[in-house]
């Protein structure tokens, strides 16, 4: 077997299959994954050390990610060192941005593979279609912790929020292919994953393409709208959708937000916020009125903020990767906890840096829009696939500008 049909292998297991843990370590976890991501590296070692230390071989969006990489190593050890975190456990979060972004070198590897991705992806869309009917029907469990009760698809991702991502993906990528039948169908696959902060997000993005089709195409727009909307009035997704966004509207909001922010207290460590934020304070937070998702979201926002803000150390390097735990639900907060005001700065240089690349392909800025939104209610940049999905296309657009560059094809 070649090196570039393992790679491939690779990219086709992380897209295809379940994320089941082999060996657990509290919140964190080793799976297969994380075994083939560490042979193919090994694989292509020389390939990643001349890429990245060679002069203009790899963009300066992806220099800046691995300095935020490292920045978070650098707290990982500083916050263990004063017991706010578990060493081990923080380690095993610290890594994983570096193992997402080896991705990238993967994607450029194959940047000359003759291999056809629109291809996969029409797989993909029948193995996702096949396992969330599958699911909702009741014959195939979800494998992860999030419960199938809630009527949202999950195919073989690690919740709804990590599929809708990746259906997102596959829309977009689709709908640059041409193919509008496909593409509406992983339209209907990211609708059914409930999650409306990607919803929202893919509105925000298509606003302008929405306006001019609508204005040119009428009374196609009229027919395909009440078809649409019957189909999802049939299924009961409008009204599943619609009431996530209505519970948010009906709270108390404004009231929620000062009275959880003035709730919460800063914590000691990692357990603590643990103890606190997971478990003793819930069933208060359960009690208030409106979005119950929300407020537990804005309680865990709230503590975390006032406990970063709580040494002069803590705001400005974190609190240690780790500290937030599985779920802070949104990404930015995650990520000032974590690494403090330094790290979030190297953050943002690092969005920056990828918008202001100008042979990036505009399917792929659409979907980090798309990530950067996401962003601010989901965990999303550090969810696996969603963020496998983003380097390996990256490096492989990148790669084949350079062979471009160079006069290959």
């Amino acid at each position: 077997m070649s090196k570039s049909v393992f790679l491939y292998f690779v990219f086709l297991w992380a897209l295809f299959s379940f994320k089941l843990p082999l060996l657990p370590w509290n919140a964190a976890s080793i799976r297969i994954d994380d075994f083939l991501i560490f042979i193919a590296s090994i694989l292509i070692f020389k390939f990643i050390f001349k890429k990245t230390f060679s002069k203009k071989t790899i963009p300066l969006t992806l220099k800046i990610y691995i300095l935020f990489c490292l920045f978070y190593i650098f707290s990982s050890l500083i916050n263990s060192a004063t017991e706010k975190v578990h060493l081990i456990e923080s380690i095993l979060y610290s890594i994983r941005g570096i193992e997402y972004l080896l991705f990238f070198y993967f994607g450029y590897y194959l940047s000359n593979f003759k291999k056809d991705f629109y291809s996969t992806f029409k797989w993909y869309l029948l193995y996702s279609l096949i396992i969330v009917i599958f699911q909702k029907n009741g014959y195939l469990g979800d494998f992860t912790s999030f419960s199938l009760e809630a009527g949202r698809a999950i195919a073989n991702a690690g919740g709804p929020w990590e599929f809708a991502a990746m259906a997102a993906f596959g829309f977009i990528y689709l709908l640059f292919s041409n193919n509008k039948i496909l593409s509406s169908v992983m339209l209907y696959l990211t609708y059914s994953s409930l999650s409306r902060i990607t919803l929202l997000a893919l509105l925000l993005i298509y606003t302008k393409s929405i306006y001019k089709y609508i204005y040119n195409n009428f009374f196609i727009f009229c027919i395909l709208f009440f078809t649409v909307l019957s189909f999802f009035t049939y299924s009961n997704l409008f009204e599943s959708v619609s009431s996530r966004y209505a519970s948010v509207a009906n709270g108390n909001l404004i009231e929620n937000i000062h009275y959880l922010y003035d709730y919460a207290t800063p914590a000691l460590n990692r357990d603590d916020y643990i103890e606190d934020a997971f478990v003793t304070s819930l069933d208060h937070i359960f009690e208030l009125p409106g979005d119950t998702s929300l407020n537990v979201r804005l309680y865990r926002w709230s503590t975390l903020i006032k406990t970063v803000f709580s040494s002069v150390e803590s705001t400005l390097i974190g609190l240690g990767p780790s500290f937030a735990w599985v779920a802070v639900d949104g990404n930015y907060i995650r990520i000032f906890t974590e690494v403090g005001f330094l790290g979030s700065i190297i953050f943002f240089l690092f969005v920056i840096a990828f918008y202001c690349e100008k042979s990036t392909p505009a399917y792929l800025k659409m979907y980090f829009t798309l990530l950067v939104i996401s962003a601010l209610m989901i965990d999303i940049f550090v969810t696996y696939k969603a963020m496998m999905l983003f380097w390996f296309f990256y490096g492989h657009s990148f790669g084949r500008n350079r062979l471009k560059e160079r006069g290959g094809t």
